[in-house]
């Protein structure tokens, strides 16, 4: 079966931390910004840029390109963790065009909890930022909360395996899975889905969990929650919610095999917008090469084989 658009995969690169509990979040972070600048992973199409930067020690605005003060090579002490007045790292990514817009993304370990960074999206440019403050912009949003949990090296760093599938568009899903445990713990994605609405102003479905719970970080019920756990911007730049559904209820049947074909069910996820937990706002089109298997591992991805 044809893709609907060009992808490329990088799959099981490991890293071994061998200093810090922090040395695994460090790793982390540097893998998802080096595999979309192409500094890691063997990617070439769909590249994001960086946009500006600080690694604690210097910061710089946007300068066309930006300064990566993160490195072309990993380096453990670029990565400062600590909260906002306080000197910490962090770094502004800017898109392809995608979905008609380029789209920025903000990823700092900006919380003194070393397992824990943050994701933040925008269509306005980051601007600003210091050595103790992120840069900001008037309509970001963050992905998934503050400071949110990346890994759970709380005794001892753990091995880990950073994934990515990446379009020529820009479009990615960036995923880790730590030693010991069978599925992907940490996820984070930006998609464009197809058939947004010409009037949607923000088409665009992020996402970022993580869990060591089984089925993993594509877990069906965070893929379907329009909560606070998914925020997004809505058509016109409101603060709202995103969640995916299929088949018109939140991840359609359960795993039965279908009575007619005795097969696997693999349904199209469509996102949907909304302004509060109850309430659907907008359709934003689907995810592209993109499947549910409900009652499994949730796992929106496309498929490498």
């Amino acid at each position: 079966m044809a893709y609907e658009r060009t992808w490329a995969f990088s799959f099981d690169n490991l890293y071994s931390p061998t200093t810090t509990t922090a040395d695994q979040t460090n790793r982390q972070l540097w893998d998802l910004k080096a595999m979309l600048c192409g500094q890691y992973g063997g990617f070439t199409q769909g590249l994001w840029t960086v946009y500006s930067s600080c690694d604690g020690v210097t910061a710089g605005n946007a300068d066309g390109p930006g300064v990566d003060r993160w490195g072309s090579t990993y380096d453990t002490t670029k990565f400062v963790h600590a909260g906002a007045g306080v000197a910490h790292s962090w770094i502004v990514l800017k898109s392809p065009t995608m979905g008609g817009y380029v789209f920025y993304m903000l990823i700092a370990p900006d919380s003194a909890t070393t397992t824990t960074a943050s994701i933040a999206l925008a269509k306005t440019p980051f601007a600003g930022g210091t050595t103790t403050a992120n840069p900001t912009s008037a309509d970001s949003w963050l992905v998934s909360g503050i400071a949110s949990a990346w890994n759970g090296a709380t005794v001892a760093p753990l091995i880990h395996r950073s994934n990515m599938c990446l379009s020529s568009t820009g479009d990615f899903y960036y995923f880790t899975v730590q030693a010991g445990i069978g599925w992907a713990t940490f996820a984070a994605a930006v998609v464009v889905p197809v058939g947004c609405h010409a009037l949607d102003a923000y088409p665009l479905w992020a996402y970022r969990n993580y869990t060591v719970s089984q089925p993993g970080c594509f877990d069906k019920g965070q893929l379907a929650s329009g909560t606070t756990s998914q925020p997004t911007r809505l058509a016109y730049g409101q603060a709202g919610y995103v969640g995916i559904v299929s088949m018109g209820t939140a991840q359609g049947p359960t795993a039965a095999l279908d009575l007619l074909t005795g097969k696997q069910y693999a349904l199209t996820p469509w996102v949907m917008a909304s302004v509060s937990a109850t309430t659907i706002w907008h359709a934003r089109g689907r995810l592209p090469d993109t499947y549910i298997l409900p009652g499994h591992s949730s796992t929106p991805v496309p498929a490498s084989g």
